[in-house]
């Protein structure tokens, strides 16, 4: 039942998005239903912790936000603001997603607005759950599993936030507009932010029951891998960027040795599955967020994601944003079954259907992300949303976290081991769904074998280079490619090689933190919002 998040969060009886630029929820007594006794009745409780989700799949103007918002998805910063994408549609098109790519964004920035805006949502959310539930008469074990969903669902957004804004005001009760208004907030350093995020990960791990502790109808919820997953990315982040809070790549192993020892995850046979229709919740999902066919406009009631519809191709029925560039595409070898799976160019099909991937076509060098790419029977008058659910921790991160950790632990061997199970898969993988017009709904073998050598006789940096471009291969277009480049100290380089100049580099870090281990560049608080909550705005802005 992928419907679960969006079905009933929006019903809630005393969830009301007020509008206003520095106003958030208030509670509304409706009736005998009040905060007070709300989570008295489970399905009250579940409906509760349903909305703390619906804020991931937002980024759509209109939807449930006030005027002056506009679009906002996790790869704008994670694939377009990086060397391996490019905004794509037309120059006029929200233009502002060029100046978030050209780092010469303002906080008036309508696409900085949203990103700031729905985490808070969420977060408010998770607040009047977390505060709630412990003393609600609910059975044990339904109570304790959606605690620690809320504190998950909490820790993913406050993470969301200090990847892309740094430190943050640390909330543990509800926001109502009254307390916005006061102006008083007190803004945690970056460190304290992270250090905040990972007691909220570490309490969702208490509490949070395994994968298949799960029901079928209960697919897509948080689990106790997904906040392990999620603290381990966290932890490899910190130590990374800021190293302030006591850690090391042991911390990282052994909440990734955790996930692997568990049983509950596996590499699955072909990779060319995991982004069609049928490879939704399978056994490398540790988090996605869940979708389904709306077949409507009305962003509010449907069920679907705008983001989807986001990236696919004008030609089918979408926007045609989020372009791969011609340097990711020459970043694959020549018998990578991962690049036809992740990437298309012109002659190559989906779904037994040739898509138009002209250069110049809203993707101006001819590259389309084929991990997004919708059934094309949809057709450009499609007036409905993405059904595919949105990837965003699989397995196979999991085994390369841990490859890196392994080596920065002197383990070289072991680290190579965990590289080579990942292109043992992609070796093993086929052409991506339809990719010949005679079979389009099997999947063919590559003509060229596909056989991906065995990582072997590197050591060293050399070893941890491969590590890095075995992550760039195997998560392209998934949104993970800037908070690499900025943990690992090459985001700078890679603007430099994108653009050919150092204007934009040097604009990213007019905007960085630099007393950290590297350079940190961030985004602006909005105007609005920095006045509204009596935040300092960040560097340069």
């Amino acid at each position: 039942m992928k419907r679960f998040i969006l079905k009933y969060s929006l019903l809630m009886a005393f969830f009301t998005l007020v509008s206003g630029c520095d106003e958030f929820l208030e509670v509304e007594p409706k009736g005998s239903s009040t905060e007070a006794n709300f989570f008295n009745d489970p399905n009250n409780a579940l409906k509760a912790v349903n909305a703390i989700y619906d804020p991931l799949t937002w980024g759509q103007s209109g939807n449930t936000l006030p005027v002056g918002f506009s679009h906002s998805y996790e790869f704008i910063v994670g694939d377009i603001l990086t060397d391996d994408a490019v905004k794509g549609s037309t120059d006029s098109d929200l233009p502002g997603i060029s100046e978030l790519e050209e780092w010469r964004a303002t906080p008036a920035n309508a696409n900085i607005l949203t990103l700031w805006y729905n985490p808070w949502v969420g977060i408010y959310r998770a607040n009047i759950a977390i505060n709630n539930l412990p003393d609600a008469p609910l059975e044990e074990a339904l109570k304790n599993r959606l605690l620690g969903e809320s504190y998950f669902l909490k820790g993913y957004y406050y993470f969301l936030l200090a990847r892309i804004f740094g430190g943050a005001p640390l909330l543990d009760e509800p926001l109502n507009p009254d307390d916005v208004k006061a102006r008083d907030f007190e803004r945690a350093s970056i460190e304290d932010t992270y250090a905040f995020t990972f007691e909220l990960f570490r309490k969702a791990i208490e509490l949070l029951p395994e994968k298949s502790q799960y029901s079928s109808i209960d697919l897509g919820r948080a689990t106790k891998g997904s906040a392990r997953a999620y603290l381990a990315r966290a932890y490899m982040y910190e130590l990374g960027m800021i190293n302030r809070n006591n850690l090391t790549w042991d911390d990282v192993y052994d909440q990734t040795n955790a996930i692997i020892t568990s049983g509950q995850y596996s590499l699955v046979n072909n990779f060319a599955t995991i982004f069609q229709l049928e490879g939704e919740n399978n056994a490398e999902s540790l988090f996605e967020v869940q979708a389904a066919s709306a077949n409507t406009d009305d962003v509010f009631l449907g069920t679907g994601t705008v983001e989807n519809r986001f990236q696919n191709p004008f030609d089918t029925w979408g926007w045609g944003f989020n372009v791969p560039r011609q340097d990711l595409f020459d970043s694959f070898a020549d018998n990578d079954p991962r690049r036809p799976a992740s990437l298309m160019i012109e002659g190559e099909n989906a779904y037994g259907v040739a898509i138009n991937v002209t250069a110049g076509n809203r993707n101006p060098e001819g590259v389309l992300n084929r991990k997004v790419i919708g059934h094309p029977d949809n057709g450009p008058a499609f007036n409905g949303d993405g059904e595919q659910n949105i990837r965003k921790f699989r397995y196979a991160d999991i085994l390369l976290m841990q490859a890196e950790a392994e080596f920065h632990r002197s383990n070289e061997s072991n680290a190579i081991d965990l590289v080579n199970q990942v292109r043992e898969r992609a070796s093993n993988s086929t052409f991506p769904l339809g990719y010949n017009t005679g079979n389009p709904s099997g999947y063919d073998a590559p003509v060229f074998g596909g056989t991906l050598a065995s990582l072997s006789g590197v050591s060293g940096q050399g070893l941890l280079n491969a590590i890095w471009h075995e992550r760039r291969l195997e998560f392209a277009m998934e949104s993970l490619r800037f908070w690499d480049l900025v943990r690992t100290g090459r985001y700078i380089g890679a603007l430099d090689s994108k653009f050919g100049n150092t204007t934009v580099s040097s604009g990213a870090m007019s905007h960085a933190l630099t007393q950290y281990e590297h350079p940190i560049p961030l985004l602006p608080i909005p105007t609005v919002e920095a006045t509204s909550w009596g935040l300092q705005q960040n560097p340069g802005y």
